[in-house]
């Protein structure tokens, strides 16, 4: 498998979903970080709350630098 730029977004009851669809999706283990309370709001990528972690080996699109 290919490693991708993927970002998935999760809040704090899907954060164990995510986690695994991005394993089996790339193949690989993700960096999980938690997203500041004043970032952009993002929603989970399995419901409409807000996102708590952001998964993945990508950087933050909220943060400059």
């Amino acid at each position: 498998m290919n490693k991708t730029d993927k970002a998935y977004y999760a809040c704090d009851e899907h954060v164990d979903y995510i986690l695994d669809d991005y394993i089996y999706a790339e193949g690989t283990f993700p960096q999980i970080n938690k997203i500041e309370p004043n970032d952009l709001w993002i929603t989970c990528e399995y419901c409409q709350n807000k996102s708590v972690y952001l998964v993945g080996n990508v950087s933050s699109p909220t943060k400059c630098g």
